[in-house]
């Protein structure tokens, strides 16, 4: 019986996080866009900017990610074969 009272409260947490987060996720944009147009929105914290579909705008694509990742790792092997090559010479 106390099996059956864990696995409902787990459930009930999970869906509960995953209703706040869906929640906070569809009301964010709509929101920040009322409290611009009341002018209530607080200059002093960086707001994101969303697109008319409520998209962030200032979100970079998957492309730029993985680009930007491989750039990183062909440095990190540049800067280990630097290294390896003067440990090596000493």
């Amino acid at each position: 019986m106390a099996r059956l009272k864990a696995f409902d409260l787990l459930s009930i947490g999970v869906v509960s996080a995953a209703g706040v987060w869906m929640g906070m996720r569809f009301f964010e944009p709509i929101v920040i866009d009322r409290l611009k147009k009341d002018g209530n929105l607080r200059t002093d914290i960086p707001v994101p900017e969303y697109d008319a579909n409520g998209d962030p705008t200032d979100s970079k694509p998957m492309t730029e990610l993985k680009d930007e990742l491989i750039a990183i790792q062909q440095r990190e092997k540049a800067q280990k074969a630097i290294e390896q090559s003067s440990s090596n010479s000493t």
